[in-house]
């Protein structure tokens, strides 16, 4: 029997740049074509793997989730951490700490892709030399979709640096955008606990360990992908072309 896929999903923020939309409604639960953003993600796992063990850590209005969603959809099993304040990506996520065994993806729930890419972060994970890698990042081709978010190097099919804040250096053609998506060995959660308490996002403390000679890997995402951070953004339709989809053994 494979082992149940284990998910952090980051659902705390506010979402101040979508205005009076996120007043009484948390953003994770915003609609686009009908549905809530989170009802894209847990589509997505249940579409690739059938079942999965989900931590929601929640924060601002997490009960607009709670009471959506309860402990499960469809075949996957719902958990949530909680904690009010406003929290960084990297504090959000350690309230899952000793909650999931073996490798997890970490998500953030303002973004929507193809969900073969979470198929395809899995198995470049599981080709790799047991213990060789901390984990998988996903980088996206399109990088205009978030241009807020980290840009990634890279050579072969691992990542080299991770430039985390604007303004970006663009001189590089191949740089990939960070899509707040990452499939994580136990030993990245480690890193995170021991940085200084100062430090609030996930990509510096990779970017620090990538000096020091962890090695992360890259899955390269060719596909559309949907970044949601107006208003604006949610007036979009939807639709993948399947360039993403890869056949795995």
């Amino acid at each position: 029997m494979k082992p149940e896929i284990s998910a952090v999903v980051l659902a705390g923020r506010l979402g101040s740049r979508m205005n009076v939309l996120t007043k009484n409604c948390q953003k994770s639960m915003l609609g686009v074509e009908g549905q809530p953003i989170l009802h894209y993600i847990f589509e997505g796992l249940q579409s690739e793997f059938g079942s999965a063990k989900v931590v929601i850590a929640t924060g601002y209005r997490g009960e607009d989730i709670t009471k959506a969603f309860g402990n499960r959809y469809r075949n996957i099993h719902l958990e949530y951490v909680h904690d009010s304040r406003h929290l960084e990506v990297r504090k959000r996520l350690l309230l899952a700490d000793g909650l999931l065994e073996g490798p997890f993806f970490v998500m953030g729930t303002d973004v929507t892709i193809h969900s073969s890419q979470y198929s395809n972060m899995v198995q470049i994970f599981n080709t790799a030399p047991p213990n060789e890698i901390y984990g998988v990042i996903s980088g996206a081709i399109d990088i205009k979709p978030a241009p807020t978010h980290a840009l990634i190097s890279t050579e072969g099919n691992k990542v080299i640096e991770i430039q985390t804040y604007p303004p970006f250096d663009y001189t590089n053609p191949s740089l990939l955008r960070d899509m707040s998506l990452w499939y994580f060995d136990q030993r990245t959660l480690h890193l995170l606990k021991e940085v200084p308490s100062s430090e609030l996002n996930i990509s510096p403390v990779l970017n620090e360990a990538i000096k020091h000679g962890v090695e992360y890997m890259i899955e390269k995402y060719h596909d559309n992908w949907y970044h949601f951070a107006t208003p604006e953004d949610l007036q979009v339709h939807i639709n993948f072309h399947g360039n993403n989809i890869k056949h795995h053994a």
